[in-house]
């Protein structure tokens, strides 16, 4: 498995903070009011993973990336998560 440091996860939390109002963090979850201008909800069916870029509401069984929702918004999105570093392995001569 690879490990990939996210130095933008910290501005992630940040965006999801600033444009989803998470009534509460558990972990890298965040409890979120459904997002979507159709859904008018009244309690925190959704949750948003800056962590993994996604959310995903459990009323409307609707989620996508971060980034696409940042669109459905009209807002600026959060950074893209970090490329895959490959690491090549050398054989032995």
């Amino acid at each position: 498995m690879q490990h990939v440091v996210d130095h933008d996860l910290p501005t992630v939390r940040a965006w999801v903070d600033s444009h989803l109002k998470p009534k509460r963090w558990r972990g890298d979850e965040a409890a979120i009011r459904c997002p979507l201008p159709g859904h008018k909800d009244t309690h925190e069916s959704a949750s948003a993973n800056p962590v993994k870029r996604v959310w995903y509401c459990h009323a409307c069984d609707t989620g996508d990336t971060l980034f696409q929702l940042a669109k459905e918004l009209g807002v600026a999105p959060p950074p893209p998560l970090p490329p895959l570093r490959r690491h090549h392995r050398r054989s032995a001569a």
